[in-house]
């Protein structure tokens, strides 16, 4: 009977580390992205206190560390010491921007929990015959670990240093703090129980050998990241935490209508929740002009003008709007540069949002799966659709569809780029702001990933790269693209 139960609470360790999804790597969401992009110190508070609570391999080690320290002093200590090991490369490899591939960073981590359990069933006097080394000093020397796996994920938003990036830093780390605080109170309470009982000792042993079990597997992930990170032409599918995935996954949204011409009857501008229901009691809705609709009354047509985040459209009728040139509005200013190419609004119904993007020439997006499924139609240009390694020059007129969690990517090689029109289903409770702040968010991600080495251009790709293999097959010209092609906006 103990057995079975000591190896449930090993598995239950286990269970919990991969079924998690921070898993594979506890990053910065897309919804936390915009709170910070929207925020101050106190959201990268929040986000610090949420990253070390959801940060299951900082918890792993926390507990391996403490699972034997009864006094109130020696918590307090190597607490300390931990503390101090994290915060020094928090802040400094954050401040000073140095990073790393955070799948390295946490694989090395996982390694340390491996450590600790090891450690706590005294492997080194049992396996090499010697002492284990000064605890104090490897808490110091993990914390420091730790903490660079902390800023590699903290660097991950658009954070600048003319925005508060030393206050902002900081702000986090004290949120950090607060969530190691709140976890180690939980873990304390929780082996003060377990201590009572006279298993313990019996415990100890299958629950650091899941501490072991549980480090490895999350190696094994992390590992299995940093292969399709920094071996791209092997596993052609995966992409490094590619921000547009994100986009599609969150960020996209209906559009609200500017707020000089409401228009409560479409979803370009829905009342809250109190005022529909207010609204349904009295059954009628409300005109831009605050007026009141009846139920069966026509709306007149009107013209709701262009602002810098969104085309010019007319809403003939109630839930019914138009927009009578795409290449217009792709030329309204309305769109985004991004490395992958101009992003910008352009209609979001009940259920299905379309938006609009222009190829600039040269540029290269290698394939990556995208969660949602998309039709894409091609207005002008050509560019060229890439999915497992096959190729095809789309030109104007022509329309495919790929399924959720499909691998593509796209190329433009040809110097008259291309303009694209996208379909794609909205997600609940998605709105225009969050389309707009994750556009902008998606941009300076992709800043940092291009300088950070993952190519957007033809020119950051080797000479005998299938890509520009094709490109020369399809057009004569390519060295000209070839040779403009770059990040020149």
């Amino acid at each position: 009977m103990l057995f079975t139960r000591m190896k449930a609470v090993a598995a239950l360790i286990a269970s919990l580390v991969l079924l998690s999804p921070v898993a594979y790597a506890h990053g910065i969401s897309e919804e936390a992205r915009r709170r910070m992009l929207e925020g101050g110190d106190l959201q990268y508070l929040i986000l610090g206190a949420e990253h070390m609570i959801t940060g299951y391999d900082h918890l792993l080690f926390l507990f391996g560390v403490m699972f034997f320290l009864t006094s109130f002093s020696s918590i307090l200590r190597f607490v300390t010491a931990f503390t101090i090991g994290h915060t020094i490369t928090l802040i400094t490899a954050t401040y000073l921007g140095i990073t790393a591939n955070y799948f390295f960073i946490d694989a090395i981590i996982a390694l340390t929990v491996i450590y600790k359990g090891f450690e706590n069933l005294d492997g080194f006097p049992k396996v090499f015959g010697t002492k284990s080394p000064n605890l104090l000093f490897m808490v110091v020397l993990f914390g420091l670990i730790h903490g660079f796996g902390l800023s590699t994920r903290l660097q991950q938003l658009p954070i600048r240093e003319d925005s508060g990036l030393l206050m902002h830093i900081l702000s986090f780390n004290v949120g950090v703090e607060f969530g190691q605080i709140a976890a180690l109170i939980v873990m304390w309470i929780a082996l003060n129980l377990l201590r009572r009982t006279r298993h313990f000792g019996s415990a100890s042993v299958f629950i650091n050998a899941g501490l072991i079990f549980a480090g490895f597997a999350l190696f094994l992930m992390q590992t299995h990241g940093l292969f399709h990170t920094t071996m791209q032409e092997d596993y052609p599918i995966s992409r490094d935490d590619h921000i547009h995935a994100h986009l599609e996954m969150g960020s996209m949204g209906q559009t609200t209508a500017p707020a000089a011409s409401p228009s409560p009857s479409t979803d370009f501008a829905k009342p809250a929740a109190s005022e529909q229901t207010s609204d349904e009691a009295h059954g009628h809705s409300h005109a831009a002009d605050g007026s009141h609709f009846m139920p069966g009354e026509v709306k007149p047509a009107m013209t709701v003008g262009a602002t810098p985040t969104s085309p010019e459209y007319i809403q003939l009728a109630n839930n019914v709007e138009i927009i009578e040139s795409v290449q217009e509005a792709m030329n309204s200013g309305s769109a985004t540069f991004t490395h992958e190419g101009y992003f910008g609004p352009l209609l979001f119904g009940e259920e299905l949002r379309a938006y609009t993007l222009r190829l600039e020439p040269g540029m290269f997006l290698s394939e990556h799966p995208h969660p949602t499924e998309s039709i894409v139609y091609t207005l002008s240009g050509r560019y060229v659709l890439c999915s497992e390694g096959k190729r095809k020059v789309m030109e104007a007129g022509s329309i495919f569809h790929f399924g959720s969690n499909m691998p593509t990517g796209w190329e433009a090689p040809f110097a008259e780029g291309a303009e694209i029109l996208i379909f794609k289903k909205k997600r609940e409770g998605d709105d225009y702001d969050s389309f707009v702040a994750g556009i902008k968010d998606m941009a300076a991600g992709l800043d940092v990933q291009l300088k950070d080495g993952e190519p957007f251009y033809y020119s950051q790709l080797p000479a005998d790269h299938p890509a520009i293999q094709f490109a020369r097959s399809k057009n004569p010209d390519f060295n000209a693209v070839l040779e403009t092609s770059g990040p020149t906006k």
